[in-house]
């Protein structure tokens, strides 16, 4: 794991980023009973702040949220955070939105709901250097 992937000594930094207060409750409670660092945004600006003070291994990013688009998100992520990783989540968005993320870079999508087990695996997986 390179540096950009540590909070603290040993911890792994993942950004939350969805508008549903349950499934950002779910995913930080989840991930941080296993080992990881968790911060959580309810929106997309607020992501991009948080994203410009820290360093995030990875961030999960809910594809269908009020606010900015889809593309101003990524794209103001990766400008924060060049090589950042970005797993998509969706509850049913549609293949163009799901299209554009892809196309920008990011990952996924991982479909909700989705069981916690099958998340960490693909953290983990992706923290390890994976691009699944």
């Amino acid at each position: 794991m390179d540096d950009r992937m540590r909070s603290g000594p040993e911890r792994p930094l993942i950004l939350v980023i969805d508008d549903e207060p349950g499934i950002r409750h779910f995913i930080t409670r989840g991930l941080e009973s296993h080992g990881l660092a968790v911060h959580a945004a309810a929106e997309r600006t607020s992501a991009l702040d948080l994203a410009a003070k820290g360093r995030y291994a990875l961030v999960l990013l809910d594809l269908q949220m009020p606010g900015l688009s889809l593309s101003q998100t990524i794209i103001g992520l990766q400008a924060t955070q060049p090589g950042i990783t970005i797993l998509l989540m969706t509850g049913g968005a549609p293949n163009s939105l799901i299209a554009e993320g892809l196309g920008l870079g990011a990952l996924g999508p991982l479909a909700k709901p989705f069981r916690l087990e099958e998340l960490k695996d693909r953290i983990v997986g992706l923290l390890n250097g994976g691009d699944t």
